[in-house]
């Protein structure tokens, strides 16, 4: 990995290409449980009963003083109502979200945390 990917998800984050996708209500999810920290499989089962619903692998963001924390996630796309993320946290509204430009494959191969900084 080196330093290519730390900075590449730091210039794709500065050049403005983050979302901010809103986490999901008790009304969004029903019936369904999502399981703390299983995002992946969460989405993949929720895709699975809900075929409309598309798979988005990519980043949470979290930024820092001189830098940011990318950690691997998984959120749905909705079609017109936009990013789900259906895996949240507690106390957040809203998950800044890097979505990964390449294959499985590629993502697979990619660390769970990549800390990028400007030093």
């Amino acid at each position: 990995m080196g330093r290519d990917l730390p900075d590449r998800l730091l210039k794709r984050l500065r050049r403005g290409e983050s979302r901010q996708v809103r986490d999901a209500s008790a009304s969004d999810l029903g019936q369904f449980q999502a399981e703390r920290s299983k995002y992946h499989d969460n989405v993949r089962r929720w895709c699975r009963d809900d075929p409309n619903d598309i798979p988005i692998k990519g980043w949470l963001v979290m930024g820092t003083v001189h830098g940011a924390i990318f950690d691997k996630h998984s959120v749905i796309n909705r079609g017109q109502t936009g990013l789900l993320d259906i895996t949240p946290l507690p106390d957040r509204v809203y998950t800044t979200f890097l979505i990964h430009e390449g294959g499985q494959e590629e993502y697979d191969s990619f660390p769970n945390q990549v800390i990028a900084s400007d030093a």
